[in-house]
């Protein structure tokens, strides 16, 4: 009995001895965070430089992540063995180089173990025998990116030594082998369906796919193989996978179609669901043709989505679509070289297609063709041609029976945008954003009858907007819900630009040059999101604001000021006092700032400034005011006379000055010309002065003419960009026209072309009368230079025409 008893203490202080670690040799608990989410309680210890799994953890955690330390091996097993219930342990990102055998043998219900991103090769040192053993309930394990040296890989294979004691893997994430091989040890891994080998996620070179690289694994439904450097794959590869579901190939670019054409061969008794070969031809291949040998091959399959991105593919095949598999249900087509033709004449054989995507599209111009007929598929919802090339302007167009919902032309080069299209009856969004486009049809819109979201942001409709004082543009857009006209250097709009928008919920203005609005939006009840942010505007007017008050009651409107130079002044005290009442009315009510304008307001947020703007404003302010408009008053009425009776000669003055604080020679002397002549013209004849002028002086003439739309300097003011070509051109030639006498810059061209001839002493203007004008429109000193001076009338008669260049070209070469 004393024998049994002194055993026992010597067991307990043995115990207790080796129980004892000095304390800097554990890692502390703490050091992680202990958080319960969900059912999981999970300790993370991530990024913490361990090189052991932390003393004091409680034994009842499920999940632990390690990522990112630097684990010793040789502790791991020790540390992880009171862990019974850990479902999810993620090792990776360590300096783990070997395992040892049973490593985790303790840790019966492990589910996922993820040991990417270390150092273990794949060979017998890293897994030995008997690595995995005792872990019955695992489904998933990521063993990539583990090889780092493309020089080693000749020496390695799959691991299926150990990898087929896993009998309830689902799921392998592995470096893909140039001369590995899947054993037949897989042939145990019944369960596992998905496996990945991708060089997007660790190191994947298997330049050859051969006949019976996949025999051993039938059970296979999801299967990623990108970017392998797959060049070569047998036919017979895939014919093994009945089973599989989804396969992603792309980025093998080393590959031809002879072989892409391989792929779909072994799939054709498959299960293939979707199907991803984007990137498999090299970006400088040309003339990848879409043939028919391919969509042969899964006409049987049940496939409904096919991705064939970033082939650059030319053309298709006449009938290829015919024979792709009825189920199709997504098409991708992203960065090909397709043109108009037999691609789009086949689409409607896509029965049951809902989504085709031809973004990043290359090469894609099309001429504007009338009244041409569109084949759609008929279940058609979503058609997408983003970043492309094209600048076709539908005109008349119809569309056969479809389910369109959706069409996005977004970053393209459609300059205007033209109609009416029909038979687009279930149209409810259109995306033509950053398009360049300068106007829109009346017609336009006329048959998107259930057209609810309209972006036509980041486009140059500003001056097409400010003309539309009928609101023809969205005359027909009843239904709109949902209008963005950010970023279209809007400076001002017409009362009724948008008189039939009345069920629209949201309109963006934003990133403009707004300063005064005047629009009507009364009729606008449903109106939830004004969006006016990154304007010009100072305050709103006493009408505007009325407006806003009515929807409000209506619709909970939400207004956004944000970013405008908001003014804080005595003249602007009512409309602060009406955004301090209406406060719930704003959001983003932070980045309300009072602008420079108003002094010694600047920078304070509008909401809380109306106490000391009442009492600035209260001080005197008769007395004031009323001296100050008699001051401002005389000293404007003097000003704005002298600056009208010498308004152009100031204009030119300040020019030339301009120039010459530039350092710029500010006349040409004798023949040093750079232009013979400059050419000054509306907008509106700029088919005629680019074209005939161009042609006739310069290519057949010989002469070098400026033209403000190829001539001017970007970045300069309109104003030095005419003085600047008018000083560097011997002759100005007047192309007259009533769109000259309309516009203000050709005006302003005029003006300082005569105050140039002053200064320099010399006759310069050639005056050509375009287009009938009556006399009582001509400005006084135009109109006297065509009584005294003689000038050339352009023919209509093709046959007078060439006498009229001829007489032009002397002209302008005259000493």
């Amino acid at each position: 009995m004393g024998n049994i008893n002194a055993f026992h203490l010597g067991l307990m202080y043995a115990i207790s001895i080796w129980s004892f670690v000095p304390t800097d040799q554990l890692t502390p608990a703490h050091s992680c965070m202990l958080r319960h989410q969900s059912h999981d309680y999970i300790a993370d210890c991530r990024n913490r430089n361990l090189t052991d799994i932390p003393n004091g953890l409680p034994a009842s955690i499920n999940t632990l992540l390690l990522r990112d330390n630097n684990l010793n091996i040789t502790r791991l097993p020790a540390g992880l063995s009171r862990f019974y219930d850990l479902g999810h342990l993620d090792l990776s990102s360590n300096q783990l180089s070997v395992l040892q055998p049973r490593t985790f043998i303790h840790l019966k219900s492990l589910e996922t173990l993820n040991l990417e991103g270390n150092h273990l090769l794949l060979n017998n040192l890293a897994y030995p025998n008997a690595t995995f053993q005792g872990l019955p309930n695992l489904r998933s394990l990521k063993i990539n990116n583990n090889v780092k040296d493309l020089d080693l890989t000749s020496d390695m294979d799959y691991p299926g030594y150990v990898l087929a004691e896993l009998s309830a893997l689902e799921e392998l994430f592995i470096d893909g082998m140039p001369s590995g091989e899947f054993g037949e040890e897989f042939r145990s891994l019944r369960k596992l369906t998905n496996l990945t080998l991708s060089g997007r996620i660790g190191t994947c070179t298997i330049p050859n796919i051969t006949a019976n690289y996949f025999l051993n694994l039938k059970h296979l439904t999801y299967l990623n193989m990108t970017q392998c450097s797959i060049s070569h794959i047998r036919r017979e590869a895939l014919t093994n996978l009945h089973n599989v579901t989804i396969l992603d190939m792309s980025k093998n670019s080393r590959m031809d179609m002879k072989h892409v054409e391989n792929i779909s061969y072994g799939l054709q008794n498959s299960s293939v669901e979707i199907l991803k070969l984007n990137s498999m031809v090299s970006e400088y291949a040309t003339c990848t043709v879409f043939n028919k040998l391919f969509a042969q091959y899964l006409h049987t399959t049940n496939l409904k989505e096919l991705y064939l991105n970033d082939n650059y593919i030319v053309s298709v095949e006449m009938g290829v679509l015919s024979l792709l598999p009825k189920s199709l249900e997504v098409l991708s087509v992203r960065k090909s070289r397709l043109v108009y033709g037999t691609f789009f004449e086949q689409l409607i054989h896509l029965e049951n297609v809902w989504m085709i995507d031809l973004s990043e599209t290359i090469s894609s111009t099309v001429d504007n063709i009338p009244g041409v007929k569109f084949s759609l598929p008929p279940k058609l919802e979503y058609f997408f041609c983003e970043e492309s090339t094209f600048r076709i302007a539908f005109d008349n167009v119809n569309f056969t029976s479809n389910n369109l919902k959706k069409i996005s032309y977004r970053k393209n080069v459609i300059t205007h945008w033209a109609g009416p299209m029909y038979g687009l009856n279930h149209l409810r969004e259109i995306d033509l954003s950053e398009n360049f486009c300068e106007r829109i049809d009346d017609d336009c819109l006329k048959g998107f009858t259930s057209l609810k979201i309209l972006r036509a942001n980041s486009n140059y409709l500003g001056d097409f907007l400010r003309k539309d004082e009928t609101g023809q543009a969205f005359a027909y857009s009843l239904t709109l819900e949902f209008l963005d006209l950010s970023l279209n250097r809007i400076q001002s709009l017409p009362v009724n630009v948008f008189r039939n928008l009345v069920n629209l919920k949201t309109l963006n203005l934003s990133k403009n040059s707004i300063s005064n609005l005047e629009i009507k939006i009364s009729h606008m009840n449903n109106l939830k999101f004004l969006n006016l942010s990154s304007n010009e505007i100072s305050s709103l007017d006493h009408m505007f604001v009325s407006q806003l008050d009515l929807i409000n009651k209506s619709s909970g409107l939400k207004v956004d000021l944000s970013g405008n130079p908001l003014l804080c002044s005595c003249d602007s005290l009512d409309f602060i006092q009406w955004m301090a009442q209406r406060k719930g009315l704003f959001v983003n009510q932070h980045l309300y700032k009072c602008s420079k304008q108003s002094g010694w307001l600047n920078n304070e947020n509008v909401f809380e400034i109306l106490l000391q703007l009442q009492q600035k404003c209260t001080s005197h302010f008769g007395l004031a005011m009323g001296l100050l408009i008699s001051v401002t008053s005389f000293i404007c009425i003097l000003v704005a006379s002298i600056l009208c009776r010498y308004r152009w000669k100031l204009r030119y003055l300040y020019y030339v000055a301009r120039r010459h604080y530039r350092n710029v020679n500010l006349i040409q002397h004798g023949n040093d010309y750079e232009y013979n002549a400059f050419i000054s013209y509306a907008d509106e004849d700029r088919d005629f002065a680019l074209h005939m002028f161009i042609q006739k002086l310069e290519r057949e003439g010989n002469l070098r003419l400026c033209l403000h739309h190829r001539d001017f300097i970007p970045g300069e003011p309109i104003a030095a960009n005419i003085l600047s070509a008018i000083q560097k051109s011997q002759f100005v030639v007047i192309v007259l026209s009533p769109n000259f006498l309309d516009s203000y810059w050709c005006r302003y061209e005029f003006e300082m072309a005569r105050m140039e001839g002053l200064y320099t002493e010399r006759n310069m203007v050639v005056l050509v009368k375009y287009k009938e004008v009556l006399p009582n429109l001509v400005p006084r000193d135009l109109l006297y230079m065509m009584h005294t001076q003689t000038f050339l009338e352009y023919p209509q008669d093709s046959v007078d025409q060439d006498t009229f260049w001829t007489a032009l070209k002397d002209a302008i070469e005259a000493p």
